[in-house]
């Protein structure tokens, strides 16, 4: 129950202004919200997009005098400050709109609404109302109406989670109070979304198979002391080959390819395998596929193998006077 809400009034302009049940002995230019000194930052200089508020304020200065700043509600929670800011703008109306005498550039609340934008921007804006929170396997925990509902009840800064949902739509994932978020915008929600493999959650494992924690991402492992890179190429084989590779002398998987189950132990022949099935093609010069081969066959007719899988891997254009690539790419 901290924050307030707040108006700015101009001595320059006395009367009697009435707005509903609200009166003042001065014309009202601002309205704002906040909680501690907050009222008092624009009376310092100021690099704010709000040119007419600061110009009014520069005016008063000149002339001599001090904006005079009220509390109009004090003792609010977030939301009701967010409330009561939405409803006296409304009360007093924006110059910008042509209803009355506020510098206010949006309708209050989250600083965004009903802001003058481009056209592009408000269709945006007009779409976007809920926001879902996720986890890193892409488990949807909650869908909730609004950003700064979201903050209020997880108590976080709501700003943060509109930077999130907004990187969300870059394909970057942001943590928010351990949760991704993303907007709901015109779409069919499942209980899975789908996760970017660099965000999702990765278990760890002992050579023998038990479970030993989960790591957030493959950055978190790395924090750990574990190289990113390496785990996430554990987790990515074995979840393409369902084999148990390793590195640092722990195995790494997806979280959603283990559910925390203890896994078997470590096994080399796993991993050689899968290598043995994995089929390659043999590609001549015309672009024209020659043949089928597994590894063990190509080492069985006398061919550098070492050369022929950097070839799939696209580290060598040709090996033996041929290309070669994985069929399943």
């Amino acid at each position: 129950m901290e924050f307030y809400v707040y108006v700015y009034l101009n001595p320059l302009k006395p009367g009697n202004y009435t707005f509903d049940d609200i009166i003042f002995n001065y014309e009202p230019f601002y309205v704002g919200r906040g909680k501690g000194m907050r009222m008092t930052a624009h009376m310092f200089k100021s690099t704010s997009v709000n040119a007419l508020k600061q110009n009014i304020i520069n005016k008063i200065k000149t002339s001599g005098y001090t904006p005079i700043i009220l509390k109009v509600y004090d003792s609010l929670t977030f939301v009701e400050s967010c409330n009561k800011e939405i409803d006296l703008i409304r009360k007093i109306g924006r110059r910008d709109l042509r209803e009355g005498p506020l510098s206010n550039m949006t309708d209050g609340g989250e600083g965004t609404v009903n802001r003058k934008l481009k056209k592009e921007s408000l269709d945006k804006m007009r779409k976007i109302v809920d926001v879902i929170q996720f986890d890193s396997n892409g488990k949807i925990l909650k869908i909730w109406d609004s950003p700064a509902n979201a903050a209020y009840h997880i108590k976080c800064n709501s700003s943060h989670i509109f930077r999130a949902c907004n990187d969300s739509e870059r394909n970057k994932y942001r943590k928010v109070h351990n949760s991704y978020w993303k907007y709901l915008a015109n779409e069919t929600v499942h209980e899975i979304i789908d996760v970017p493999l660099q965000y999702k959650a990765i278990c760890q494992y002992s050579l023998d198979g038990k479970f030993i924690r989960e790591f957030f991402n493959s950055k978190d492992a790395n924090s750990e002391g574990f190289h990113a890179g390496h785990v996430k190429i554990c987790c990515d084989r074995n979840n393409k080959d369902n084999s148990n590779y390793k590195f640092n002398e722990y195995m790494w998987f997806y979280t959603t390819d283990c559910n925390y189950k203890n896994m078997q132990a470590y096994n080399r022949n796993l991993q050689n395998a899968a290598k043995i099935k994995q089929t390659i093609l043999q590609i001549n010069n015309e672009n024209v596929s020659l043949k089928e081969w597994t590894l063990s066959e190509l080492r069985d007719n006398n061919f550098v193998t070492k050369t022929i899988l950097m070839c799939c891997k696209n580290k060598l254009k040709k090996s033996q006077g041929f290309s070669w690539k994985f069929k399943n790419n």
